[in-house]
C-alpha cells in the first residue's frame, strides 16, 4: 500500500466519522429545540392556569389583601416569563457555518484544480469542512442548552413560587 493511498483511506475514515459526529449533532440540536418547544407549551399552560386562578382568588376570596394577590402574581408571571424568554433563546437560529453551495464548490475546483488532483486531497478537504460545521453546530448546540436548562430552572422557581404563596395565604387565613 502506498503513502497516497494510506493518506486517502485514513482522510476517508475522518470523513466518515465527521459524518457521524455532525449527524450526531443535528439529532442534538433537533431534541433542543423540541425541548424549548415543550418549554414554551408548558408555560402556555401554566400562564393560562395562574390567570384562572388570578381571576377567581380575586374576585371571591377577600380574605387577603389586594397587594398580596399583585405581588404573588406578579413575581410568578415574571418568572414564568423569563422561563419563556430563555426557552426562545435556545431556539434563536443565528448565522452559522454551513457547507458551501454546490455551484461554488464546482467554481472552486476549477479555480483550484491543483488543490483536488488527488484522493487524498479531496478526502482532506471534505474532513476539514466536516470538521468546521460540526464544531460549530456543536458550540451552538451547548449554548441552546443553557438556555433550555435556564428556561427549565426558572419553571422549577415559579412552581416554587406558587407553593411559597399558597402556604403564606393558607397561614395568613388561619
Amino acid at each position: 500500500m502506498s503513502g497516497d493511498n494510506f493518506a486517502a483511506d485514513a482522510y476517508k475514515y475522518v470523513v466518515e466519522y465527521a459524518k457521524l459526529a455532525y449527524e450526531k449533532d443535528l439529532r442534538r440540536q433537533d431534541s433542543i429545540i423540541q425541548q424549548a418547544s415543550h418549554m414554551q407549551t408548558a408555560f402556555s399552560f401554566m400562564t393560562a392556569a395562574l390567570f384562572m386562578v388570578a381571576t377567581l382568588l380575586v374576585e371571591n376570596c377577600k380574605l387577603l389583601s389586594n397587594w398580596f394577590y399583585v405581588f404573588a402574581f406578579s413575581s410568578i408571571t415574571f418568572v414564568l416569563l423569563f422561563s419563556l424568554f430563555a426557552a426562545t433563546m435556545a431556539q434563536n437560529r443565528k448565522k452559522s457555518k454551513t457547507f458551501e453551495n454546490v455551484e461554488d464548490i464546482i467554481q472552486k475546483v476549477e479555480q483550484e484544480y491543483e488543490n483536488y488532483k488527488t484522493e487524498e486531497q479531496r478526502q482532506k478537504f471534505l474532513a476539514v469542512t466536516y470538521g468546521e460545521v460540526q464544531k460549530d453546530l456543536c458550540h451552538r448546540n451547548d449554548i441552546a442548552l443553557i438556555w433550555i436548562r435556564i428556561s427549565m430552572y426558572s419553571f422549577y422557581f415559579s412552581l416554587l413560587l406558587i407553593v411559597v404563596f399558597f402556604t403564606a395565604a393558607i397561614l395568613k387565613i388561619l
